[in-house]
């Protein structure tokens, strides 16, 4: 768990606080692999916005019992 946020903290870090830094944690940032970097930005976005939208309890439930969110 650390070392993901280290990851994410450095690419912020690098490239400042916007979606293409979230995407490259699971992609990088070769070229190459702009449609996995966007993809996974905006899955990240969509669980952000079901926090938001008030599926937060029901995400956090999940999570904790190590269930895939």
């Amino acid at each position: 768990m650390y070392v993901g946020a280290y990851i994410l903290a450095k690419n912020i870090s690098r490239h400042g606080v916007n979606w293409t830094s979230v995407g490259a944690y699971n992609a990088g940032f070769k070229q190459a692999n702009k449609k996995n970097r966007l993809k996974y930005a905006k899955k990240v976005y969509r669980k952000y916005l079901d926090l938001l939208g008030g599926n937060r309890e029901v995400i956090i439930e999940r999570a904790s019992r190590g269930e895939r969110i």
